[in-house]
């Protein structure tokens, strides 16, 4: 402790830093997911599947408010993982390649729009592409070597996970003009 009271590391003292790791920094060429990437890649995906049955089963303004807290978490979650899509392209020697910077762009472009639009059909839409745009990306990045090789296995089922659930809010209001259900004619 220091004279605040509050504990310092030993890096600040001039010795060698003690931080508590979750992995050995080795996951780059792993082909399994580890054990912490499969933890918190599945939990996010939970609000995703809970969004998309609640916002289908429920009727009404109760179901419209799940589906926009759902949209939220998706759009957000899709800006996330454009970030981590760039983050990766940071090792490159000489910067990064065009490729890089444009699937990040594909991944965020619609994570952002998608919370930005009115429209809970365009939003919907875009992030089932979005979603189906990271696994795209992220398989060939890990493949290529410009992310960790796990990648190859886990992004394609992972975000098979927000496709399904966001492509079947879609479906759900496909006849709908944006404001909720149209009424059914006799």
């Amino acid at each position: 402790m220091n004279d605040t009271g509050i504990g310092t590391s030993n890096a600040f003292q001039g010795g060698p830093a003690r931080e508590m790791h979750l992995s050995r920094g080795t996951e780059d060429g792993l082909a399994r997911t580890p054990l912490e990437g499969f933890f918190f890649g599945w939990l996010a995906m939970v609000p995703m599947v809970v969004g998309a049955l609640l916002g289908a089963l429920l009727p009404g303004r109760a179901g419209r408010g799940v589906v926009m807290a759902t949209r939220l978490w998706g759009g957000g979650l899709l800006c996330f993982l454009s970030g981590v899509h760039r983050g990766y392209s940071f090792r490159e020697k000489g910067g990064p390649l065009p490729g890089e910077i444009g699937g990040m762009l594909a991944i965020f472009a619609p994570g952002m729009l998608s919370l930005l639009v009115p429209f809970r059909r365009l939003s919907l839409l875009m992030l089932t592409a979005g979603y189906a745009a990271t696994a795209a990306i992220d398989t060939q990045s890990a493949r290529r070597g410009e992310a960790p090789r796990f990648f190859a296995r886990l992004r394609p089922v992972q975000m098979a996970v927000p496709v399904t659930a966001f492509g079947a809010l879609f479906w759900r209001y496909r006849r709908s003009s944006g404001n909720g259900p149209r009424p059914t004619r006799p």
